[in-house]
């Protein structure tokens, strides 16, 4: 749509901004868009292989050869502005499940395990990225090494097994769904008895989305 082109030539305007919110916040529109048209594998190809997507083209050749300049030296802002639409946006939810395995691929990558990104990324909100995906073998394994953290808030690692608990319990939906009952029973009773420990009733009375605001992160 024409809307595309002005927010890629407000990206473009504000890369001399790189460490300002309004560079944030024009990259989030910039995603969000291109999100609510379908264009994942647009916002895939800009963020993991620095490529711009054709119709960019459309602004000033200063301003495109400048952000995709940017684009080749900066990840930060780029990562959180995808972090923040995956975690935010429906829309991902009904992208194909081949692009839903890529973009888990890529956030697996940037955000590891030893959560050394942690003062850039609030590592719930990357949890809550996996989680739109729906791939459970990814999600379970980061929210348990959340959990295990002790670079992490006692509150923090604490609602990473609330959402560990909630996701479980979605699994054994899903198991249900494709009648495999013993595996979906197993994986209910396991996400019960996990939602009882951090207090509630059943996993099905955890919020869906995370808390606002944030709790702190502990940094070390």
């Amino acid at each position: 749509g024409p809307i595309v082109p002005l927010v890629e030539n407000l990206v473009g305007t504000n890369l001399s901004q790189s460490k300002n919110e309004i560079l944030n916040l024009s990259i989030r529109k910039w995603f969000e868009i291109l999100g609510e048209q379908g264009r994942w594998d647009d916002i895939l190809r800009i963020c993991a292989q620095k490529e711009l997507p054709d119709r960019t083209k459309e602004m000033s050749a200063k301003k495109f050869i400048a952000l995709a300049k940017w684009l080749r030296n900066d990840q930060v802002s780029l990562q959180i502005g995808l972090v923040n639409l995956l975690h935010e946006s429906n829309a991902f939810e009904h992208a194909r499940k081949d692009q839903k395995n890529q973009f888990t691929n890529y956030l697996r990558n940037r955000f590891t395990t030893d959560f050394a990104w942690r003062k850039q990324v609030h590592p719930l909100v990357v949890g809550r990225a996996l989680e739109r995906a729906g791939l459970f073998k990814e999600i379970l394994p980061y929210y348990e090494q959340l959990a295990a953290s002790n670079l992490l808030s006692e509150v923090t690692r604490r609602l990473a097994w609330q959402r560990w608990a909630r996701t479980k319990w979605l699994q054994a939906l899903r198991e249900r769904e494709m009648n495999a009952l013993g595996r979906a029973d197993k994986a209910y009773k396991e996400a019960m008895e996990k939602a009882e420990s951090c207090g509630f009733r059943s996993p099905e009375d955890i919020p869906e989305f995370l808390p606002s605001p944030f709790p702190f992160v502990l940094i070390r």
